[in-house]
């Protein structure tokens, strides 16, 4: 056997799952002597290389894409509740002691909370955000459940349009429920979805 078939075989042989069969054959061609025949083991090797290099490459960028998207998949939170709490430890959320610091006709929305001792903001960045609380917010009023008993409503939570506007995902969306330059005392009379909890959870994971 001479040196060029020798390479030949070698490469057959260290290429993971081509068939044996498909190796015999290339190889045969040794005993006819033929440029044609040389050439073809050439071929094939360069082919099944080829083929070996772009099934690696394809499940590689897959296991990638797929570890790059599950990272930044944010973490829902089982209530609103527990999503603002976790949100408290976000660079986005500032504090302040009292409503006097919050200016709720600066154009901007934002979420306010608080648990009695003091508030906490996340002020909403342009209008795609806007959009998103807009979504959010009706689907939450669309899908509430009235408050029952064991219901967490320890948190009073507003939403401020920036306007003067301020309503609560806790009350029912009519128009006595909507107070105007002022973050209003209320009572919970339904419970915010998990989509208000996903919106939370999206702004302070971004």
């Amino acid at each position: 056997m001479n040196e060029k078939m020798k390479k030949a075989e070698y490469l057959f042989s260290e290429l993971s799952g081509i068939d044996e069969r498909l190796v015999a054959e290339a190889l045969e061609v040794k005993g006819k002597r033929t440029g044609f025949g040389k050439r073809a083991v050439v071929v094939l090797v360069a082919a099944a290389l080829l083929m070996s290099l772009l099934v690696g490459s394809f499940v590689i960028g897959n296991i990638v894409g797929d570890k790059k998207q599950d990272s930044v998949e944010p973490v829902v939170s089982d209530t609103f509740e527990e999503s603002l709490a976790d949100a408290e430890r976000s660079s986005r959320v500032m504090s302040y002691r009292s409503t006097d610091d919050i200016d709720l006709f600066d154009g901007a929305a934002k979420i306010v909370w608080s648990d009695g001792d003091g508030y906490n903001v996340i002020r909403l960045s342009g209008e795609s955000e806007q959009k998103k609380l807009y979504s959010a917010m009706n689907k939450s009023f669309a899908g509430a459940k009235a408050v029952g008993e064991g219901d967490d409503t320890d948190v009073l939570v507003w939403i401020s349009f920036g306007d003067g506007r301020v309503m609560t995902p806790y009350l029912r969306n009519t128009v006595g429920n909507v107070g105007y330059g002022t973050l209003f005392e209320y009572e919970a009379e339904i419970v915010p979805t998990n989509d208000m909890s996903k919106f939370v959870n999206l702004l302070v994971s971004s």
